[in-house]
Formats: C-alpha cells, sequence, structure tokens
C-alpha cells in the first residue's frame, strides 16, 4: 500500500522516518510506513500542515 496523509504540524517528520497510523479510515491501512515525501504548508485557514507520502516498507 501507499498513499498520502496531511497532518497538522508535522515538523519533526523526516524523508526515510517510519511512521505508524493506528486509526485509519481504512483498518487495514493500519501499521508501520516509510515516509517517501513531504510538504508543508501554512495556510490562514489551516495554519501549519504537512501533507506526508508513504509507501510499505520493502521487506
Amino acid at each position: 500500500a501507499a498513499g498520502r496523509a496531511r497532518v497538522l504540524g508535522g515538523e519533526k517528520v523526516a524523508l526515510g522516518q517510519t511512521v505508524s497510523f493506528a486509526k485509519a479510515p481504512t483498518a487495514t491501512l493500519n501499521g508501520d510506513y516509510k515516509v517517501t515525501a513531504i510538504q508543508h504548508e501554512l495556510t490562514p485557514e489551516e495554519g501549519f500542515t504537512t501533507e506526508i507520502t508513504w509507501e510499505e516498507p520493502k521487506a
């Protein structure tokens, strides 16, 4: 699996880091994933957010 998630803040997320999802809308997405891209945004409407692109780690 691979995908993207937008989080509030996220300034400590780094490329190659492992992130864990525990309460994903689809339970099959819960688990550990490798961060492959990061995009930070600062907007008046949402404040500081980070879009994290992730994929399953290679075995």
